[in-house]
């Protein structure tokens, strides 16, 4: 692992002219004085058509294997409360739930007969997995090994994700066009959003820790992303961005957005002005933020040397970066996640 370290007058030339600014590598401190949570993530190697799931440790920048070469995961999600990691392996015909521990001890679950989309998620309040088969939204209880269903015969369903609270859910639900679904944990006060949204695409949901907006992306090319305001059934279109994610005090969006030379930088939206700062300091293109904690962020990076994307995370406040991986081009990163702030 190293870290870079990068001056306020380095930053101003990077603004200016991004070849002039040359970045200081220093040695980490003995004591680190950054929060280095651990990280999960999917990686596809060359020769591979299997999807693995690795683990970086929390001090370290070699990747565990959680998986082996023969098994193709899914989907994965972190239990922050106690740093479980649970994820699923996709069969011929099936899909089994698997528990990672924080011992590294690994623990099948349920072996569920049908097939799984690729996003799934784990709420400590209910002990539970929340995942869609077969367009129905089902939660597996992590003690029991049982699934329960939820919301039956209300059509095509899509990408189930809990608010916060682990009180309600918000979804994507289908008869001619898309429509955000809610309904609450339970399976009860089931409501339909109007058809507010002008899109056709249906990204993932994420919603505010208030609980009052969500914010998704409006199309597949990350052209623009949308905040849609629960109470007051308005969306606000923001240009220029995608991937959006919510700030741990609600107040602001972390986004990626490509200017005219192509280039992805990261920017942070005021959701009340939305006015937008650039925060990203490395000159070329930035994938997949995510929130660390108030003042630390993480996300893939593209250096251009070919040997591909790692994984970096970045100090707000200070400028410091990170990189905490060191994949040397074995693969490609389908997506990762970090365990601290459930983001």
């Amino acid at each position: 692992m190293f870290v870079r370290k990068i001056s306020a007058i380095c930053i101003a030339g990077l603004l200016l002219v991004a070849s002039a600014c040359q970045t200081q590598i220093v040695d980490p401190p003995e004591t680190p004085v950054e929060s280095t949570p651990a990280i999960a993530f999917l990686n596809q190697p060359a020769d591979n058509v299997n999807i693995g799931l690795h683990y970086l440790k929390d001090e370290s920048d070699k990747s565990i294997p959680i998986t082996a070469v023969e098994e193709h995961v899914v989907a994965f999600t972190w239990n922050n409360a106690d740093g479980t990691l649970y994820f699923c392996i996709e069969k011929s015909d099936a899909t089994e739930f698997y528990a990672r521990e924080a011992d590294g001890n690994i623990v099948l679950l349920h072996q569920y007969p049908g097939l799984v989309e690729p996003d799934i998620h784990f709420h400590p309040a209910l002990n539970a997995i929340l995942f869609a088969s077969g367009s129905r939204m089902r939660l597996l209880d992590v003690n029991s090994g049982l699934v329960e269903p939820l919301l039956a015969d209300v059509g095509i369903l899509q990408i189930p994700v809990f608010a916060g609270s682990g009180q309600r859910i918000a979804f994507w639900t289908f008869t001619t066009t898309p429509i955000i679904g809610l309904v609450r944990s339970d399976g009860s006060e089931y409501y339909r959003l109007p058809p507010l949204l002008d899109i056709h695409y249906t990204g993932r949901l994420r919603w505010s820790p208030d609980e009052r907006y969500l914010a998704l992306d409006a199309r597949n090319d990350s052209a623009y992303f949308a905040i849609v305001d629960l109470a007051a059934h308005r969306v606000d279109y923001i240009a220029a961005g995608g991937d959006p994610r919510w700030s741990p005090d609600g107040q602001s969006l972390l986004f990626a957005s490509a200017g005219e030379d192509g280039v992805r930088k990261l920017f942070i939206l005021d959701v009340a002005s939305h006015s937008r700062e650039q925060v990203s300091i490395l000159p070329n293109s930035h994938f997949m933020p995510r929130w660390i904690n108030a003042h630390q962020i993480a996300f893939l990076y593209d250096d251009y040397s070919g040997s591909g994307m790692e994984i970096y995370q970045q100090n707000l406040e200070t400028g410091m970066i990170e990189r905490r991986s060191d994949f040397s081009g074995a693969g490609s990163v389908k997506m990762f996640k970090v365990n601290q702030f459930a983001n």
